[in-house]
């Protein structure tokens, strides 16, 4: 009776786990990874990796396990360590900066529940730094500026009217003599007139009469930039202008705060890449140190990135690992939209259905259209339903027909068609 007793205590033991004696050791058997995580677009998360452990030796005293992190530059000041974790899991998500080494090692204890210290068992060191590639989390700003002309106007000398100093009414006398010799010989036998028109001469309406080289001629030799009226029928009439758009000054800007992990930045390029033969045409690069209280800003003119579709305005972003990623710098008057389309009119120079000033009568117009169309759908229908009895008769008459033939055959025996 005591053996059967010990043979079913022993059966029962078998079925039940091994006690885990007092600080029974345990350890672990695999050294733990890191991964990075991806949402469901593919995207790498930025501040978020996955530590992943392994079997353990001994693992039925395991009561839970935590996990252990801090920055390797930044030890002391950095290190964090995880909640309890169930001791089924064998992994653990936590948040992390981007583009910065950090180091991990899991712990399993056994818990004791606070009657001691709990046994705990370490994992090995694993580093792990996310690579992260930076990206805009807002559009930049990109604005069309007009070129400044040059305001400096060439210096215009005072005008003298005879009156002032001496030095004036000395030259007033010696111009009034010279147009004096010009009248009583009838012409300008100077071809040298120290008093013709000069820049820096604050008379500037004598002219020479030979050569008839006015000061205020848009075509004569001294001519320093006024602009005469345009004379009527200089031009073809009915020739239309091409309207010419004026260069504008491109400025693209933007923040580093628009940026979603600086740290990660490594420098800018503005691109303007050809889709065609998968080049860059224009191209510029910003290398760090970048402001971090004003904004980046690029001026580029507008005759070097021209409007064109087989073109990409492209701001590139690269990181420290040398992947990239971009957005559009695209100016305004680049981006090209579906024109609305033209009404047309008819030849006699009526409006059409659309041009109804008032809401009742475009409702007054659509029943009228809707009455024809019912009008159209009843004659259709009758000439349908002649169509279709033309047919039956026809189709009686030929099935008629071949039951007539074939009783006939079948009465005379004999092998011939009808």
């Amino acid at each position: 009776m005591m053996i059967t007793i010990l043979l079913i205590g022993a059966y029962f033991l078998n079925q039940v786990d091994c006690v885990c004696y007092d600080q029974s050791p345990f350890w672990f058997l695999e050294q733990p990874r890191v991964e990075s995580l991806y949402d469901d677009e593919g995207q790498m998360l930025s501040n978020k990796v996955r530590v992943i452990w392994g079997k353990l030796y001994n693992f039925k005293c395991v009561d839970y396990f935590q996990v252990e992190f801090f920055q390797k530059l930044d030890p002391a000041n950095t290190v964090k360590l995880t909640p309890r974790i169930d001791r089924f899991m064998r992994h653990q998500d936590i948040d992390v900066e981007p583009c910065t080494e950090y180091t991990f090692k899991v712990e399993a204890s056994e818990d004791y529940q606070g009657k001691r210290e709990d046994f705990k068992a370490h994992s090995g060191l694993v580093s792990y730094k996310l690579d992260y590639t930076p990206r805009f989390m807002s559009m930049p700003s990109v604005k069309e500026l007009k070129i400044r002309k040059d305001r400096k106007k060439p210096h215009r000398p005072r005008r003298s009217y005879g009156w002032g100093s001496d030095r004036d009414w000395g030259w007033a006398h010696q111009a009034s003599q010279q147009n004096t010799q010009q009248n009583q010989y009838g012409a300008n036998t100077y071809n040298n007139n120290p008093y013709q028109y000069q820049p820096n001469n604050p008379m500037r309406t004598i002219y020479n009469n030979n050569n008839n080289n006015n000061a205020y001629d848009p075509y004569g030799q001294h001519n320093q930039g006024w602009q005469n009226d345009q004379k009527e029928g200089e031009e073809g009439e009915g020739e239309e202008e091409e309207e010419v758009k004026e260069p504008v000054m491109i400025r693209v800007s933007w923040r580093m705060a628009q940026i979603d992990y600086p740290t990660c930045l490594d420098y800018f390029v503005l691109d303007y890449y050809d889709m065609t033969y998968n080049e860059s045409t224009f191209s510029r690069t910003l290398n760090s140190p970048f402001p971090k209280s004003k904004p980046i800003q690029v001026d580029i003119h507008s005759d070097t990135v021209p409007c064109d579709p087989e073109f990409r305005h492209i701001l590139r972003v690269f990181g420290l690992t040398g992947a990239e990623t971009r957005v559009n710098w695209t100016p305004p008057s680049c981006v090209f939209t579906t024109p609305e389309p033209t009404s047309t009119k008819s030849p006699d120079g009526s409006s059409g259905l659309g041009q109804a000033e008032t809401l009742d009568a475009l409702l007054e117009e659509n029943d009228q259209l809707k009455a024809k169309i019912e009008g159209l759908n009843e004659e259709y229908s009758k000439i349908g339903l002649e169509v279709f009895k033309a047919f039956t008769d026809d189709f009686m008459q030929g099935l008629e027909a071949a039951v007539e033939g074939r009783h006939a055959k079948k009465a005379n025996e004999t092998d011939s068609d009808y």
